[in-house]
C-alpha cells in the first residue's frame, strides 16, 4: 500500500495485491479491498452507485444507478445467520458525515501507474468500487451464529465499519443444484490486483458530488 498526502488535505491510496500461492487452490477470494473503522458520529451516508438496496456483482440488474442516502444502521441487513451484507456496486464515491455535515468522502480513481507507482494525469478520474457500511466488523459477523449474538447498535452509539472493495465475489444461489457462483463473478487468487482511491475531508457547507467533480477538474490542470 502506498499513501500520498496532498497539501489540500487529500489522501491518495494505491493498493497492489498479490495473493499468496497457498490461496491459488481456492475457487474464489471473497473480496479484494480495505476495511476502515470510523468515528461513530459519521453515520449519515450518501453515495453515487447502485441502490437503494444491497446489491452484488451477480445481483444488481434491478438496482438503479443514482445518488442515494442512507445511514450506517440502515445500509446493512440483519440476516438470521449474520454474514456479509449491505454491499453497493458500481460506486464512484461515498460520503460519511455527522449531523453538522462534517465528514469524509471516498472516491475511486482509474489506475494507471507511473514510475513512482502513482497515477499521472488522470489521478482523480472516476473508477468503480464496491462499498458497504455497517455497525459490525467482518470478524464480529463471522463469529456470530444468530442475530441474538449481536447486540443492537443504533446510529451514533458505536464506531462504524466501512468496506472499500475493488472486487467482491458474487452471491450465486439462483440454482441450488449448480455451482454456487458463476466463473465470471469469482475472484481468482492466481491474478494480481491493483487499484486506487482517494479520501478528502468534507465541510458542512460542501456537497460531496460537487466536491468530487471539483477534484477531477483540478487533476486536468
Amino acid at each position: 500500500i502506498i499513501y500520498k498526502f496532498c497539501c489540500e488535505g487529500n489522501l491518495r491510496v494505491k493498493v497492489k495485491v498479490k495473493p499468496r500461492k497457498i490461496l491459488s487452490s481456492l475457487p474464489s477470494l471473497p473480496r479484494i479491498g480495505v476495511s476502515l473503522m470510523l468515528n461513530k458520529s459519521l453515520y449519515n451516508i450518501k453515495y453515487l452507485g447502485r441502490g437503494p438496496v444491497e446489491n452484488y456483482p451477480d445481483r444488481n440488474s434491478g438496482s438503479d444507478l443514482g445518488v442515494w442516502t442512507t445511514s450506517a444502521a440502515r445500509m446493512g441487513y440483519d440476516y438470521i445467520v449474520p454474514s456479509e451484507n449491505g454491499n453497493r456496486t458500481d460506486c464512484e464515491w461515498i460520503s460519511l458525515q455527522d449531523r453538522d455535515g462534517c465528514g469524509v468522502c471516498v472516491y475511486s480513481s482509474i489506475d494507471t501507474e507511473n514510475a513512482d507507482g502513482f497515477i499521472d494525469k488522470d489521478d482523480n478520474i472516476f473508477g468503480k468500487m464496491n462499498c458497504s457500511v455497517g455497525m459490525y466488523s467482518q470478524e464480529e459477523l463471522h463469529a456470530a451464529n444468530h442475530t441474538i449474538d449481536l447486540q443492537p447498535r443504533p446510529n451514533g452509539d458505536h464506531p462504524i465499519y466501512v468496506n472499500i472493495d475493488h472486487k467482491i465475489m458474487g452471491l450465486g444461489g439462483d440454482c441450488s443444484w449448480l455451482p454456487c457462483v458463476y466463473p465470471q463473478y469469482e475472484i481468482k487468487a492466481k491474478h494480481e490486483f491493483c487499484y486506487s482511491f482517494c479520501l478528502f475531508p468534507l465541510k458542512p457547507d460542501k456537497d460531496p458530488a460537487r466536491e468530487v467533480k471539483a477534484m477531477a477538474k483540478k487533476s486536468d490542470r
